[in-house]
């Protein structure tokens, strides 16, 4: 199954969108403790916790990977309007991403590596959104485990 063909049943969108984070953080190499599907705040319900060595583009990709991936199991336009949905709709998301100080050209790595991402370990994300709606938490240990389960091109 591909990005294209984007299932809307069995996992919330919180779901998708936290997968995708974590999803993301592991194929750019960096690590985390664990993601969350628990609120942290008022303001925010799930959140991925402790990243550690990841670069400036790729902590944008792992930032708009969470509401790309939500867009998509949406059905929120196609892909030429992602980019205008996820500044509209994950402000906090957002907000990472324009607290970088990325160039313009940085930027379009961002978005591009973002949409490439998700498109690319759609199936892991999906399946991470999954164990996230039955464990509500999950290391990065059991994500990788999950993954290298799948993938054996996971590093």
């Amino acid at each position: 199954m591909s990005s294209n063909d984007a299932p809307s049943e069995g996992f919330s969108s919180l779901a998708i969108h936290e997968a995708a984070h974590t999803v993301a953080c592991l194929v750019e190499e960096g690590t985390f403790r664990y993601v969350t599907l628990r609120p942290r705040s008022r303001l925010s319900e799930g959140h991925i916790y402790g990243m550690r060595r990841i670069g400036v583009v790729a902590r944008g990709v792992i930032s708009l990977a969470g509401p790309f991936a939500e867009a998509i199991l949406l059905g929120d336009g196609d892909r030429g309007e992602l980019p205008t949905l996820i500044k509209a709709g994950s402000s906090v998301d957002m907000d990472d991403v324009d607290a970088l100080g990325l160039s313009e050209e940085d930027l379009t790595l961002v978005y591009d590596g973002a949409v490439r991402l998700v498109d690319e370990y759609w199936e892991d994300i999906v399946m991470v959104a999954e164990l996230l709606e039955k464990r509500r938490t999950l290391t990065m240990g059991e994500v990788y485990q999950a993954m290298w389960a799948v993938r054996s091109d996971v590093a």
